[in-house]
């Protein structure tokens, strides 16, 4: 469907707003990202009206799903950065270009930002929400930054709001379960920002706006308070695999596998509902870890597994899984999606395997195709 928002303009009246041609940017831009620059300007470019003092630059054509797909990602990048800190940019413009070795974002005195991101990104969504994400604000602690960033590309790409974020704490629990390394500004910070939320929402924007004012070294140690205080909080992890769903759910996807290759050694005939349940789980999570390769040759060579020909559907809907990535209609993406849930529930014999079936769902929307619109999904799942 048409955004009504989204219209073309001229690409000079862009331009213009930005006071950027092609005669005049060397003074304006730092020396590193000049010769990206100046390969876009001296392209043919397409202009669009994004959203309200936002505007989209490229040097290719963009379809109408490609600027739908950044009017979502945009909106849901702006709803998250409002509640974490002071926009900063009165105007914004997101340059897209079809090949570019850098990627960044400027500030300009004048309260317009800018953005370029390079199409043939294989992770053009991430990088787009992170690049958006400094569109609102920049300041000069790093940590801050691209803890904010980092933080934003994540959410923007599974949840519509910052509301939703809230109500899914075991996704926040994940994002602290492994202590980020503090010389890593991406995952430390966004780490304390997960930190601050689980233990008081509200505390997020004074807690950000205070690092932003205080020198890098203390604005670290506010950081570090702030992801023991969270941990304090929470029980140590158990040792022994006790307890495979509190790993599944927090993300400690390499423990959870490790239970899975336990299931292997008890007889097929005493699998319950959860063993079922985990083993179907592991389906999921395989193309996502890249590890169902591994998975495969350890069913195989198992010599006290449950005979292969059991289970061997549980790889054919991994390659199914694959096949799934690489389709672009999401009518289509629907329909396979729901034939691998029915073939999960077929091969079950436990018929309380239904009952997850909406935990099932939840994982194939969030890391299968970006092009796959919960609106058309949605109507195939009312039958479950």
């Amino acid at each position: 469907m048409e955004d009504p928002l989204i219209r073309k303009i001229s690409p000079q009246t862009i331009l213009d707003k930005l006071q950027l041609n092609q005669n005049n940017y060397e003074n304006q831009i730092p020396p590193r990202y000049l010769d990206s620059l100046k390969y876009i300007l001296h392209s043919n470019l397409y202009g669009y009206y994004l959203a309200k003092k936002t505007y989209i630059l490229s040097n290719y054509t963009l379809k109408q799903k490609d600027l739908n797909d950044c009017s979502l990602l945009y909106n849901r990048c702006k709803n998250i950065n409002q509640h974490l800190q002071k926009t900063l940019s009165n105007t914004r413009i997101i340059i897209l270009c079809k090949k570019s070795k850098h990627q960044f974002c400027l500030h300009f005195g004048n309260s317009i930002a800018l953005a370029l991101i390079s199409r043939n990104s294989q992770q053009f969504h991430k990088d787009f929400c992170h690049e958006v994400s400094h569109l609102f604000a920049l300041s000069n602690n790093k940590y801050i930054d691209e803890g904010i960033a980092v933080f934003t590309e994540k959410v923007a790409l599974l949840f519509d709001n910052f509301e939703e974020i809230l109500k899914n704490k075991l996704w926040l629990i994940s994002q602290t379960a492994h202590r980020a390394n503090k010389y890593n500004p991406y995952t430390y910070g966004c780490t304390a920002i997960a930190s601050v939320i689980l233990d008081n929402y509200k505390n997020i924007k004074p807690f950000l706006d205070q690092c932003k004012q205080a020198s890098l070294k203390k604005s670290i140690e506010l950081m570090h308070l702030a992801i023991q205080k969270h941990f304090k909080k929470q029980p140590t992890a158990p040792k022994k695999l006790e307890n495979p769903n509190h790993e599944y759910f927090l993300g400690n996807i390499h423990s959870f596998l490790k239970h899975v290759s336990y299931i292997l050694t008890k007889s097929v005939n005493i699998l319950n509902f959860q063993d079922w349940l985990n083993l179907t789980r592991c389906t999921f999570l395989a193309p996502v870890n890249q590890t169902a390769k591994q998975l495969t040759k350890s069913f195989q060579s198992t010599h006290h597994s449950p005979p292969y020909d059991k289970i061997a559907w549980l790889f054919k809907i991994i390659n199914k899984i694959h096949n799934i990535k690489s389709i672009k209609n999401s009518q289509k993406i629907a329909e396979r999606t729901r034939k691998i849930i029915l073939e999960i529930s077929y091969n079950t014999q436990d018929e309380q395997i239904g009952n997850d079936v909406l935990l099932m769902i939840e994982i194939l929307e969030k890391y299968i195709p970006n092009t796959a619109q919960k609106s058309i999904l949605k109507g195939y799942y009312n039958d479950f």
